[in-house]
């Protein structure tokens, strides 16, 4: 059951599916390569990257239509910091690689702390 506290609920409702199932479709080609790898670059749980290997597509899509999106923004507060400014500004530096990892290393450490 999808909300009415907005309008546009349904136009969400499938937004979020679609979110969902393209997140699961990544995460499960991602563990087909390495479940530590899935962990890592979509934080999913090991028993999620491991059900993904052996779910079929019926059961993924069944999965992704949760009325909710099904991960999270992982970037803490200081990642945020450093690629959001005031305004909608965007920093010239955030085409810079080691601002792209030192990025991804604040989220994947946030994201083992939480763990």
């Amino acid at each position: 059951m999808v909300s009415t506290l907005t309008l546009n609920a349904e136009n969400h409702a499938e937004t979020i599916r679609r979110l969902n199932t393209a997140f699961f479709l990544a995460a499960r080609d991602a563990a087909r390569e390495s479940v530590p790898f899935a962990m890592t670059a979509f934080g999913v749980p090991q028993v999620l990257a491991e059900w993904l290997l052996t779910a079929g597509p019926d059961q993924v899509l069944a999965l992704a239509q949760l009325p909710v999106c099904t991960f999270e923004v992982r970037l803490p507060s200081r990642a945020m910091e450093t690629v959001c400014l005031p305004g909608g500004r965007v920093p010239v530096e955030t085409d810079c690689p080691v601002v792209a990892m030192h990025t991804a290393l604040l989220a994947v450490g946030a994201a083992s702390e939480r763990r």
